[in-house]
């Protein structure tokens, strides 16, 4: 991820530190250990435990698409955001209606048996206690509608609909 971004700006390469899933970091008083989450859009993801405070910054992982912004996701139904969740994941990473079931539900358990506290994705506000309900909802992705995008007809209404509000 640091080569493609230094393409467009310039990144102090001697402040650059490799991680790969698995090897940990100290940072102060706490070690951030690296891992795979168990889907992603861009190969290069990777994920952060935090020891200390028991948090996971999970990249796109734990996303979900919205029907309006929240700022907490206390503000969102349960049933709102599992099918958030599930159609954030058939978008976001549609290999999942291939891949291997039984690999899925072991990377799942990986991240079950990591049991963070908190939970910080790039795609929904902080959630705290919130592990299994999330990892319930996502487990279901794989046997969702498979999103397909909307055709010229449907982009057109789209986009009428958006230019009149």
């Amino acid at each position: 991820t640091v080569l493609r971004m230094s393409t467009w700006i310039q990144i102090p390469m001697d402040r650059v530190y490799c991680l790969n899933p698995g090897e940990s970091i100290s940072v102060g008083d706490r070690k951030l250990t690296a891992f795979k989450p168990p889907f992603f859009d861009n190969p290069a993801t990777i994920g952060f435990y935090d020891d200390k405070s028991e948090a996971v910054y999970s990249a796109d992982f734990f996303g979900a698409i919205l029907p309006s912004p929240v700022k907490n996701i206390d503000e969102v139904s349960e049933e709102t955001l599992a099918q958030g969740m599930v159609l954030w994941g058939t978008v976001d990473s549609p290999w999942l209606h291939f891949t291997d079931q039984s690999k899925f539900r072991l990377r799942l358990d990986a991240m079950r048996k990591m049991a963070p506290k908190m939970i910080f994705s790039s795609h929904l506000p902080p959630a705290y206690g919130r592990t299994e309900q999330f990892l319930r909802s996502l487990a279901s992705v794989p046997e969702a509608e498979p999103f397909t995008a909307p055709n010229q007809a449907a982009f057109q209404q789209l986009l009428a609909e958006v230019h009149s509000i």
